[in-house]
């Protein structure tokens, strides 16, 4: 509760002040964005509970480049002011935090990485976009945005943000040199997580993952279980199928599956994206790991794996 308190408190100071942030921001975003882009945006897609929260953790501590905190998510009505006051305090050191309540990382304080994204809702909608949807004006000030942040301090900027693979795209037409990082993971075990997650919040499962592919519509009214498997079918079909879009020099895939406590095949895997980027720390000593485990009842779980069993998955092994 101190800590919420505490948080409102930035966060509306940030927020009162932005007009005033802006302003002063506004000469250095014009000055570093017209410059050259010394790197390109990393976007992390997957499906919801396959792995990607994990994934983002890890190289947001080991690797040295820019990414949104908690505090750059308080102070979201400018990007670049976040950016500079998390530098300024945080120095990008190590956040040593691999833990998350459904992504939420608050109780690992301001610096740790920050998945909600709530400056997307701005840009963009929930769902698929094509070339060629995102007005002129958005485009320009997703692309300003990010390279003066990028050009200002001389290090790649990673998102995690879900929706963006349905609108790989629209994404690559404002930056048609960005690099992606797929995460995987067994269907089943992606489908048990967000059962359990559907169960816990109780809030409609469409609002709360926030990634609406096409022919999602068409699942209200299913039983739940059945809705979560063909939602993830939906999501993986469509972000593997833009996926393919992408320059083979700029893409990369992880499974949730190779977090077996080898930080040398972690480092490995992530290589064709991520070999320019310096590391702040050793991945190689890296320890983590993952297991899929049966965390449901056995009537659930086997419920959940008749629907995945009714469904084609053959392309998930196919990039």
């Amino acid at each position: 509760m101190k800590l919420f308190y505490k948080w409102s408190t930035i966060r509306r100071l940030l927020k009162y002040t932005s007009p005033f942030t802006r302003l002063l921001s506004q000469p250095k975003i014009k000055k570093y964005a017209m410059l050259p882009p010394k790197h390109e945006p990393i976007f992390i897609l997957g499906a919801p509970r396959s792995g990607t929260t994990i994934i983002f953790q890890i190289i947001t501590h080991y690797y040295d480049l820019l990414y949104p905190t908690n505090l750059v998510e308080l102070s979201r009505e400018n990007l670049y002011f976040g950016f500079w006051l998390n530098q300024l305090f945080s120095k990008n050191k190590p956040h040593n935090c691999f833990r998350s309540h459904y992504g939420i990382t608050e109780d690992c304080g301001l610096f740790a990485p920050n998945e909600k994204g709530k400056f997307w809702w701005e840009w963009v909608p929930k769902g698929s976009l094509d070339r060629g949807q995102l007005d002129e004006f958005i485009r320009n000030e997703i692309k300003q945005t990010l390279y003066s942040v990028i050009n200002r301090f001389n290090k790649p900027l990673i998102f995690k943000q879900l929706v963006l693979g349905i609108q790989i795209p629209a994404i690559l037409e404002i930056f048609p040199q960005a690099k992606f990082i797929l995460v995987k993971r067994d269907p089943l075990f992606t489908a048990q997580s967000l059962y359990r997650e559907a169960q816990d919040v109780k809030i409609d499962i469409f609002k709360w993952v926030g990634v609406w592919p096409r022919g999602y519509e068409k699942l209200t009214g299913l039983p739940l279980h059945t809705k979560i498997v063909r939602l993830i079918h939906l999501i993986y079909t469509e972000v593997i199928e833009n996926y393919k879009l992408i320059s083979e020099q700029n893409k990369c895939v992880i499974n949730y599956e190779d977090l077996q406590g080898d930080g040398e095949r972690i480092y490995r895997k992530l290589q064709p994206v991520l070999k320019d980027v310096p590391l702040k720390a050793d991945i190689l000593s890296s320890n983590i790991k993952a297991a899929n485990k049966q965390k449901t009842s056995a009537d659930e779980f086997e419920k959940l794996k008749k629907e995945i069993e009714l469904l084609d998955w053959h392309f998930l092994e196919e990039i």
